[in-house]
Parts: C-alpha cells; sequence; structure tokens
C-alpha cells in the first residue's frame, strides 16, 4: 500500500472514530432523557421553576404544565437517539471500511457522504436563492402559536426566539394575525385585546402591556422586526463566517471521499497502519 493510501486510511480512521464516539453519545444522552429522569429530575424541577418565574414577568397567570415538559422531553430524546444511532451506524461504515479495506463499506459510506453534499448544495442554494420556500411554511405555522402563556413546543419556541433575538414574527407582528389564540388575555379580571404578541414588547413586564396594544408604539415594541432577517443576517447573511464554515465543511466531505476512494482503488490485500 502506497504512502498516501496508508496515511488517508489513517485519517479516515480517526476522523471516523471521533463521529462514532459522538453518536454513542448522544445515544447514551437520549437514553437517560428519555428512561433517567431520577438522574436529571433535580434539573428538572429547577428549570420548571425558573420557566414560571420568566413566563410570569409577562402575565401574572403563566403556570408551566409539566407534562407539556415532558412531551418535550421525550421528542428530544427520540431525536437524539436516532441521530446516534444514525451516525454510529455510518461512522462504522467508515471505520470498518478503513481498518478492514471492505470494499462494500467504503462504497456504501463514499456515497452517503456524496449524496449528503448534493443535498446541502441543493438547500444552500434554495435558502440564498428563494427564501419564501422556507418562509411560508413558518408563516403557516403561526396560526397555531398560543402567545406568552403558551406551553406547547410551538408557542415555547416562538417566545425564545423573539425575547432572545428581539424580533416578532417572520417578517413583522402581521404574520401572527393567522392566529386567535394569543389575541387575548386576562388583565386585572378584564379582558383585554392584543394587537401584537406580548413577546413582541422591548421589556415584557408585569404591569399593563401597553407596547402590545394598539397603536402600536414602534420605541416600546419589536413589532416591525422580522426575525427571520435578523437570523439570517447573523448567521447565513454573515458572507466572511458563512462562507468560510460552508466552504470548510464542503473541503472536509470530499477529503472523505476522496480517502475513501483511494483506500477502495488500493490492493486487496489488508496492511497493517
Amino acid at each position: 500500500m502506497g504512502f498516501g493510501s496508508s496515511i488517508g486510511r489513517l485519517v479516515l480512521i480517526i476522523i471516523n472514530l471521533v463521529f462514532l464516539l459522538v453518536g454513542i453519545g448522544l445515544l447514551v444522552l437520549g437514553l437517560i432523557v428519555r428512561f433517567g429522569q431520577k438522574i436529571y429530575k433535580p434539573l428538572l424541577d429547577e428549570t420548571l421553576k425558573i420557566l414560571e418565574t420568566t413566563g410570569q414577568k409577562v402575565s401574572n397567570d403563566f403556570k408551566f404544565n409539566a407534562d407539556e415538559l415532558g412531551n418535550i422531553l421525550l421528542s428530544l430524546s427520540v431525536g437524539l437517539i436516532v441521530a446516534g444511532i444514525i451516525l454510529s451506524i455510518f461512522t462504522l461504515f467508515g471505520c470498518c471500511g478503513g481498518c478492514y479495506k471492505n470494499k462494500c463499506m467504503l462504497f456504501l459510506y463514499a456515497a452517503i457522504i456524496v449524496v449528503l453534499l448534493v443535498a446541502e448544495i441543493i438547500a444552500i442554494g434554495i435558502l440564498y436563492g428563494k427564501k419564501d420556500i422556507i418562509k411560508q411554511p413558518l408563516k403557516d405555522s403561526l396560526k397555531d402559536y398560543k402567545g406568552a402563556n403558551g406551553t406547547d413546543l410551538l408557542s415555547l419556541g416562538w417566545n425564545i426566539v423573539m425575547l432572545q433575538f428581539h424580533c416578532c414574527g417572520i417578517e413583522n407582528y402581521t404574520d401572527f394575525l393567522v392566529g386567535k389564540d394569543w389575541q387575548t388575555i386576562t388583565y386585572g379580571g378584564m379582558s383585554k385585546t392584543l394587537a401584537t404578541p406580548l413577546m413582541c414588547c422591548k421589556e415584557p413586564a408585569k404591569d399593563l402591556p401597553t407596547c402590545a396594544i394598539s397603536p402600536i408604539n414602534e420605541t416600546m415594541s419589536n413589532a416591525y422586526t422580522g426575525c427571520f432577517d435578523k437570523i439570517w443576517d447573523l448567521t447565513l447573511g454573515n458572507t466572511a463566517m458563512a462562507v468560510g464554515i460552508l466552504v470548510g465543511c464542503g473541503v472536509f466531505q470530499i477529503l472523505l471521499i476522496v480517502f475513501a476512494y483511494t483506500i477502495y482503488k488500493s490492493k486487496d490485500k489488508v496492511d497493517p497502519i
């Protein structure tokens, strides 16, 4: 076996061993989240207290439903377990293919990376070329938004995003008008109609949220600042960072394909590394 092929084989094995450990770690973490409630129950109880304390800053009636958090953790555990299994199996192809020069495993390994690389290129092209393909499904999902008191995954996710990035909706507050559940709140025993979600306020507070009631005061509200463009500018819209990361990932994947192909085309004898 040539020197270049030996180096490629060594690098391929090391890289896949690292990702195999990551895959096993995800699998173990998922199993702990799914079945090891006793391990993280103290942290879970503390998290519930923090969520309720935070929620009560924007609504006196806020009370987090522990069952909802349980459903979120269940979904998270399933995602971690599936991701861990897939990553572990995939990296085993690379490890075993590199160690034993198994042509079938090397071919499958390289083929999967090629498919992923092509899919990534297409996805990036769509993201940069046709943002509306992404925006519209996000807008449609807002019909199920429950407001500041919402404890479902969608409402929690949007509340966190809007607080963290100081924004409102996909493009602005009007994106939320497809839903009705958030538009009425009870304050001081009286029903109040909101013009924007409470989380669009720049400083949500226990006091009557005048920033969320018509007419909209832009000095108190993020109603006209869309979350999509805000997050886009910080990520894919940041050209220097995006190009560096995307090109780096692409080169990394191409190198893995080249290493797998080099080993695949080398002689059949299994030489020591």
